[in-house]
This record gives C-alpha cells, structure tokens and sequence, in this order.
C-alpha cells in the first residue's frame, strides 16, 4: 500500500434554484455517494464530500417551478437534447427509402412519397421540440409540484419578484435566425426530388416502368427482374448473362450486346443458423446499351438469357448442393435521347442526397444548441446542509452564507464549534 486512503461517502445537500422566468426561489434535497482518496482518512472524507457537491452541481435534474411551472434553461436542454438525438437517429430511414428504389423493392414515386413524408415529419418534430418542449405543460408541471411540496420534496425559499405578465424568456430557449435559414433551405430542397421527373417531363423522355432507372438511351446501363424465382441457401447465386438486341423497326437484325447479372461466391463451406431454410430470390439482368445515335428514339427488343447457379440445402440440413438453371427473357424498350438514363439517374440521386445533407444540417442545429444550453450556467447552486451525514428524511435549515477566505470544503460546510453549532454569524 503507499498509505493513501480510500473512503466512500453518502452526502445529502440542498439544491436551489432561482427560477429565470418568474424570480421564485426553490430548493429540494438531493444526495449522492461518491468515493475519495487522501493522505489521511479525514481527507479522503474531506474529498469525497468535495466530489459528491461537485457532481450534484453538474447533475441536471428535473424539477420545474412551483409557481410557474417552467423548466429551468439547462433542463430544457438536458430534455431537448435527448429528443433531438432520437430524431436524428431516425432519420436514417432517408436511406432505406433510397434503398427500396435501388434494389427495386418498390417504384420510385414510392420512395420518393416516404422521402417528403419523412422529411415532413422530421422537421415538425424537431420544430415542436425547439419551439414548445417541455414547457408547454406549465399547468401539469404545477400539480407536480404541488404534490412535491406536500412530501416535503420540494421547498419554495422566496416567491416570484415577477408579475405573471413579466416574466423573462431567455433568448437561449428561443429558435435562433440559423434556424429560420435552415427550414427554409431544407423546405426549398425537397422541391429537388421531383427533378428527374420534371427533367423527363420537359425533355419528353420515355418511361420504362419494368426498368431501373425508367429511363434509358443509348450508352447508358439499366436492369431488369426477370420473371424467374429460385431457392437458395442464404439468397447465394451466380451466374453468366447474354443478350442480344433488335431494332423493332428493323426486324430480323440481331446485335449482340454486353450483359451481367450477379456475380456471387460461397466458397466450399456456408455458415447457417439452426433451422436454416433455402430462400426465394429473384434473378434480374443489366444490359449495357451500344452508344449508338441511331438507337436514339428507337423502340428495341431485348432477348436475355441468364445461366445460374446456386446452392441448395439438401433434406439432411448438413449439407448442401449446387443446381444449375437457365432463365430467358424479352423485353421490349423504348430508348431516349443518349445518356439520357444518366443525367435521369443524377438528377435522382442528387435530388434525394442534397434535401437530406441540408436535413442533417438543420438537425445538427438542434442538437447543438441543445447541448449548449445544457452545458449553460444555470441559476442552481448546491448548499450543503448542517450535517453531511445527516438522515436523508430529516429536515433541517439552510445554513447561512460562506464567510470570506473559507477553503473549498469550509464554503460549503462551516466548520463547527466544540458544542456542535456552525462556526456562522447568526
């Protein structure tokens, strides 16, 4: 051992409040345990009693005013801060809309109606937070305080020095001007998501609907589900892809053109979980659209073939085998203007990405100004009560204020006199 000593130590304190909106003084008793260390055993008490003032001065904790019924700023934002973070946590569902587009699990006017949904949603929340939370409940807050007070919880030290008409707001709890750009930015955004469609609209551009992107022409690449399912383990397969292209015009001329599908691998061995079944998965194709300015505008006749393979699990459920099969399509297309898939599909995808980094930023807003009036000076100071080790359910009186040049710990518990009384000025 290297002779210092550990202590641990329960210390009951009043917390007093000066409310900022009416001027009412309140206290309630608050405790905490909290351990120290020193060269002596008093001192390790001394420091521990100095770490238990110093986290319940930190410690928000909410108590709104008995006359008033308004939460203090730092318990404002204490409250906020974690709603706001809620919130934005939930706003990650901008990209599984996204996602529902991609991997064509639902039509884009879909996805597009869940982004202004979503979006519509988080900035009412986070305005409803930022403007009224939870203040707006003064008169339930009252009761509760009401109630707090006749179980001794709760003690009012001065009333208001406010008429009800004059209160003060602190700006703090106030929406600031950032805001007001923001929302406006973030609401003038979602007008992006119907780019692509406005953009095709005045271009004249034809629609796909069984194709991803809708919109295709020549030297662009899109996709398709093929009208073949298969069971696999664990939605693996693999395969090689084929296709030819005819000119609707011109029937009879076949040209070869680039086709991929997926291109997975399992190695010899596939981790399952018990009761692990075969699963359905759809097979698609991509074709690459020969950059050619005389398809442009042409109707085309796509024949697609893809060669797959898969696992399967065996009816033991300890193995499993690979099967083979073939799936053969044709779909009809009616191509645009060249690259017009692709200035379709950045308009897409910079509509959706620009509305959502400007949602983040107003939500980043909220957050912020959250913590920092949490983090805020409030008008709470921790005064101990005559005895640290008093019983929690004993009531006893503030003692008087700290006299002058008194130590860190003496500030806060006066020293005591051979009789027990506080070494104060009565």
């Amino acid at each position: 051992m290297d002779g210092r000593h550990q202590t641990q130590k329960t210390v009951a304190c009043w917390k007093r409040y000066t409310c900022c909106y009416c001027g009412c003084q309140f206290r309630r008793r608050v405790h905490a345990t909290m351990k120290g260390t020193g060269a002596t055993l008093e001192r390790a008490e001394a420091n521990a009693t100095d770490n238990v003032v110093r986290f319940l001065q930190q410690h928000i904790e909410q108590w709104p005013c008995p006359h008033c019924g308004q939460f203090q700023p730092e318990m404002i934002g204490s409250l906020r801060l974690t709603w706001h973070l809620l919130i934005l946590l939930a706003s990650g569902a901008w990209v599984g809309a996204l996602l529902l587009d991609y991997y064509g699990l639902a039509p884009r006017w879909l996805a597009a109606t869940l982004l202004l949904a979503l979006a519509a949603l988080l900035i009412v929340a986070h305005w409803w937070i930022g403007k009224r939370y939870p203040n707006n409940y003064a008169a339930a807050n009252k009761r509760r305080t009401d109630f707090q007070i006749k179980t001794l919880e709760l003690s009012v030290d001065r009333g208001p020095n406010r008429k009800d008409g004059d209160w003060q707001f602190p700006d703090s709890i106030r929406l600031g001007k950032w805001f007001w750009r923001l929302l406006i930015a973030s609401v003038l955004s979602l007008l992006l998501i119907g780019a692509c469609d406005a953009m095709r609209l005045t271009q004249d551009w034809p629609v796909n609907e069984n194709w991803r992107p809708e919109v295709v022409g020549p030297g662009d690449s899109a996709w398709v589900f093929l009208p073949r399912t298969i069971q696999s383990l664990n939605g693996h397969w693999t395969g090689d892809a084929n296709a030819v292209l005819e000119v609707v015009d011109a029937p009879g001329v076949f040209v070869p053109i680039r086709a991929t599908t997926r291109n997975d691998q399992w190695g010899d061995r596939i981790q399952v979980s018990s009761g692990a079944s075969n699963s359905t998965r759809h097979l698609w194709v991509r074709i690459h659209v020969p950059d050619d300015e005389k398809l442009a505008g042409k109707k085309v006749r796509v024949q697609m073939t893809a060669n797959v393979v898969f696992p399967f699990l065996e009816w033991n459920q300890h193995h499993f085998g690979l099967r083979q099969d073939v799936a053969q399509h044709q779909e009809e297309i009616q191509l645009g203007p060249t690259r017009a898939g692709l200035w379709f599909s950045i308009a897409w995808h910079a509509g959706t990405v620009i509305p959502f980094v400007l949602l983040l930023a107003l939500q980043l807003y909220f957050v912020g100004r959250a913590y920092r009036l949490k983090r805020s000076d409030g008008l709470a100071t921790v005064v101990p009560c005559n005895q640290p080790d008093l019983d929690l359910d004993q009531d006893d009186e503030l003692p008087p204020p700290p006299q002058k040049g008194t130590s860190f710990r003496e500030e806060r518990f006066p020293r005591r006199s051979s009789n027990g009384d506080a070494n104060d000025n009565e």
